[in-house]
């Protein structure tokens, strides 16, 4: 059984690719035409990835439900 590599390889396994048909795709990101099959730049994200983006607001989602409650 093989494990899955924590680093995206290839444009295809990225979250911001999107498929054109047989042309290939389109980079989101970079806002650009790529091919599938390309080496995956340094910005590539797995599509399941976990985003710490908002990590702080997630993080106060307990204490504002706990203001909002009735007394």
């Amino acid at each position: 059984m093989q494990t899955s590599s924590p680093c995206t390889s290839t444009c295809r396994n990225c979250r911001f690719y999107s498929i054109e048909g047989r042309r290939g795709g389109h980079c989101q990101l970079l806002d650009v035409p790529v091919q599938g099959s390309w080496k995956s730049c340094s910005l590539a994200m797995q599509p399941f990835a976990p985003a710490w983006d908002n990590l702080e607001e997630i993080m106060l989602w307990p204490q504002e439900s706990l203001m909002q409650q009735p007394a």
